[in-house]
This record gives C-alpha cells, sequence and structure tokens, in this order.
C-alpha cells in the first residue's frame, strides 16, 4: 500500500531522540501547522537526514502521514541557524521566537499568518543582523509575538495602529513601533494570561 507524501517547508523546532538510533522532529509547517514526526534512524551515523532536521534549521520536508505518527521521508536545510557566519544572538532570537509558537499553537492547524511572520523575521534578522541592536530586536521580537497571538485568536482588539499586523519588518517601521512598545507589551501580557499556557 502506497502512502502519500506530503511536501511542505517547515522550520524545525526541536529534535528529540526516540529509541535506538529515531528522532522525533516538532517543526512548525506551512501546509499542517505545528507537528511531531518520526525521522527513522536519524540518529545513526549513515542517515542522509541528520544534517537536515538540526534544531532551528528551514527547508522543505516531506511527510507521510501514518496511523499515529506523522513520518519523515526527506527533507532538504535552506536556511541552518548553526552556520558560523550567524550571529549567537540572531540563533537565540530566533529560538526564542518559535519557543513561543509551539508553547501557544493548538497544535496540527494551518495558520499561513505566522508561517510567513516567522519567514519575513528570518529573513530580516538574516540581513540586517549586524546592524540592528539589542534594543530595536526585542522590539522585532514583541511584534512577531503580538501578530501569532493576533493569528491565534487571542487577542480581538488592537489598541495600537492596526498596521503593526501586517507592516514589513523594516528598519523604519521599528522606529515607529518603538514609540507603542508598552501598548505591545500589554496586550500580550493579557493574551497570555487568557490562555492559560
Amino acid at each position: 500500500m502506497s502512502h502519500h507524501i506530503y511536501n511542505t517547508k517547515a522550520f524545525i523546532i526541536n529534535n528529540f531522540p526516540s529509541g535506538e538510533a529515531d528522532s522525533i522532529i516538532v517543526m512548525y509547517t506551512e501546509e499542517f501547522g505545528l507537528i511531531s514526526a518520526i525521522a527513522k534512524g536519524l540518529r545513526d551515523m549513515k542517515s542522509k537526514l541528520r544534517y537536515s532536521l538540526q534544531e532551528l534549521s528551514y527547508g522543505t520536508v516531506a511527510l507521510v502521514r501514518g496511523r499515529e505518527f506523522w513520518r519523515v521521508t526527506n527533507a532538504a536545510t535552506e536556511i541552518s541557524l548553526f552556520n558560523k557566519a550567524l550571529a549567537p544572538s540572531f540563533r537565540n532570537t530566533l529560538a526564542s521566537i518559535l519557543a513561543f509558537v509551539k508553547r501557544f499553537s493548538p497544535g496540527e492547524d494551518r495558520n499561513i499568518d505566522i508561517f510567513e511572520s516567522l519567514k519575513q523575521i528570518s529573513s530580516f534578522l538574516f540581513r540586517f543582523q549586524k546592524d540592528i541592536s539589542a534594543e530595536d530586536t526585542s522590539i522585532v521580537v514583541l511584534v512577531t509575538e503580538l501578530r501569532i497571538m493576533y493569528s491565534l485568536g487571542y487577542i480581538k482588539n488592537i489598541s495600537t495602529n492596526k498596521n503593526i499586523l501586517t507592516e514589513s519588518y523594516t528598519l523604519e517601521n521599528i522606529k515607529s513601533w518603538n514609540l507603542e512598545v508598552e501598548a505591545i507589551k500589554k496586550m500580550i501580557n493579557e493574551a497570555v494570561n487568557i490562555s492559560h499556557l
């Protein structure tokens, strides 16, 4: 019996050992939202996928839906945050955002707004990692968290300029977002309390 193979873009959040040589991969995918999948034999030294499913990487993943679990059949990395050219602060920022997504996402539920936010902030930080200050980075994280909580329905009313939900990540926009930091923090904190997560 053949199984349908689904190809989707994905951010790899966690990679946990399972059994002798398998791994459980937690990822946020473009097509299915937050899922966990088994990668058979991934920890075997001969595995062709071991470098394609590292934590904090982005690429294409091929999946088969099993009776109980998804299974990874192939993967190709486009961006690895373990690249030595990337600043540690950049990796830490993306790790923090992905952990936030994992915490509040309801599981397998496609949400293209969240996926696009992850792509945009990754691209922005990758491009401007040497030009952006720690303060500006924290503002970018706050705006991303706001967008995630709004997309998930934890925030119903925006008390700031609603354009903040759709504006591009640019150095110029960060300056305007900085004027609304306190309001953004308040909305996020209220949403976290509502979620009970």
